[in-house]
């Protein structure tokens, strides 16, 4: 029986560590908001697939830390904050495609090459390789297929070379992408832990077809090119990306050739707007979101009570895009404590101001100061009771006079009195005459 229960209580106790392991991502760990601060927070990391990612990176960094909310039954939270984690990224293939046709000559290659630059020097060259090639009509597929996925910095140098639009060069969209997605595939087979990608720098419109043989070169054209192309990089599984930097021309095209799990968005002719687009893009190579929300009560002490479970929600375009159930549970047999401390970068506001005003973010501190007042308070009224006590009257013994026998006691209602100076001189003498 003994054997038995001992039994039991291991299995417990490895049950409730289990419970607290870090590595399940979505159970929330206590934190100290601030460095040398009491008040908790409760902190997660989520990781987030492909298709989470992908709603995530609609939106930037202050705007995606607005759209998360956690709620956890049976507690009240103050503020939520969100960041991504640096600087680790998933393991990624690129195919970046310029356009090479007429529209984009002038600013738009110029402008192009200085954003992709600047985002390029961003991306972990540990985990994302990226190839890039200019598109033209003319060999379009033997471009695509030299490319070759190296690091980002290779790939800044492969911008720079990259060759400059011909005034009479054409934008073979349809074919481009058709056969771009094919290559990142093929990469991506090769490396089945790498997310593949394709994106497209764009003046804004499949240009071949228009007025000259694009079927004789074997290139796609028209409605129905335009829906075996959007059916083809469907079919090859990889995240599309397309950016038009003329936002009049062909937006409904473009958005077809992308897919419905593709991106198309269209941007004006300027270098810092560019750079935002591709932000968004590496945002969905950070796999993790660190998740932190103050808890107003009294603190660990009010956390050990008992387990909560919640949910952690992200709103895009007022809907629900990523949904996960978070859980708190407390240690068995003893109070919970700190987990380290949360980041200031992903601390909420709120929780921040709590901290400048003093309020602890929900801290025991209001409960310290109440239990002292009443303790004063105690000493207030107790104190003067306990020593300030009436004093007790004390009689005073009295020598008989020389009139009254000694040892008898004065008859009732009548006092003894006050002997006189003489009469103890008298009595002195009488006992020296006495002995005598």
């Amino acid at each position: 029986m003994i054997r038995a229960l001992l039994t039991l209580c291991a299995v417990t106790l490895v049950t409730a560590a289990a419970g607290q392991s870090p590595g399940i991502r979505d159970r929330l760990q206590l934190v100290r908001c601030a460095v040398e601060s009491d008040a908790p927070c409760l902190r997660t990391r989520l990781e987030l697939g492909q298709g989470e990612r992908a709603a995530a990176g609609r939106l930037d960094s202050a705007q995606e830390g607005g759209a998360w909310t956690v709620r956890l039954d049976g507690a009240r939270l103050l503020g939520l904050g969100a960041r991504v984690p640096d600087p680790s990224m998933i393991p990624a293939r690129l195919l970046i495609l310029l356009d090479g046709g007429n529209g984009m000559a002038g600013k738009g290659i110029a402008f192009t090459r200085i954003a992709l630059k600047a985002w390029l020097k961003s991306l972990d060259s540990t985990a994302v390789k990226v190839a890039v090639a200019s598109l033209d009509a003319r060999d379009l597929s033997q471009r695509i297929a030299d490319a070759v996925f190296d690091s980002p910095a290779r790939a800044m140098q492969v911008v720079d070379a990259a060759p400059g639009p011909e005034p009479k060069a054409q934008s073979p969209l349809y074919s481009a992408m058709t056969l771009a997605a094919q290559r990142v595939r093929d990469a991506v087979t090769a490396s089945p832990e790498a997310q593949g990608g394709v994106l497209l720098v764009t003046a804004g419109a499949n240009e071949v077809g228009r007025g000259r043989g694009a079927a004789a070169a074997g290139l796609l054209a028209g409605p129905d090119g335009l829906s075996q192309a959007a059916r083809a990089v469907a079919q090859s599984g990889q995240r599309i990306w397309i950016i038009s930097l003329a936002p009049d021309r062909a937006s409904d095209e473009l958005r077809t050739l992308a897919g419905p799990e593709g991106s198309a968005v269209a941007v004006p002719l300027d270098p810092n707007a560019l750079v935002v687009a591709l932000v968004g893009i590496s945002r969905e190579f950070r796999a993790s979101r660190d998740l932190t929300v103050g808890v107003v009560g009294p603190g660990p002490a009010g956390l050990a009570r008992t387990a909560l479970a919640g949910i952690a929600t992200l709103r895009v375009d007022d809907q629900t895009a990523i949904a996960r159930p978070v859980s708190w549970r407390p240690p068995l047999m003893a109070l919970p404590t700190f987990r380290g401390v949360a980041d200031s970068t992903a601390l909420p506001s709120a929780v921040r101001d709590a901290l400048l005003t003093g309020s602890n973010a929900g801290g025991n501190r209001p409960a310290i100061a109440l239990l002292i007042a009443l303790l004063l308070a105690s000493v207030w009224v107790l104190v003067p009771r306990l020593g300030w006590a009436e004093p007790t009257s004390v009689a005073v013994a009295r020598e008989p006079s020389a009139t009254t026998t000694i040892g008898a006691a004065p008859p009732p209602g009548e006092s003894i009195a006050p002997r006189k100076p003489e009469d103890i001189t008298h009595q002195t003498a009488r006992r020296t005459a006495m002995h005598r």
